[in-house]
């Protein structure tokens, strides 16, 4: 995962236990992406970004909601 030029935060996003993304680019390691999966591969990034952008927006709105 060293030659991805993204933030460490989306290499090692969690679900279940497992980094999503090394996972995904271990499963197709050693051979040439096909134009599909080089889509879905953006496709997971986008969500890993949204779901990360979801997540700190909720932290924040439970965070002020408890504030009293």
């Amino acid at each position: 995962m060293d030659r991805l030029d993204l933030p460490e935060s989306i290499q090692q996003f969690h679900i279940g236990g497992f980094a999503v993304l090394p996972r995904w680019i271990k499963q197709r390691r050693r051979r040439m992406l096909t134009p599909g999966e080089a889509d879905h591969g953006q496709d997971l990034i986008d969500v890993i970004q949204q779901t990360q952008s979801l997540t700190e927006r909720i932290n924040r709105t439970f965070s002020a909601s408890r504030a009293w």
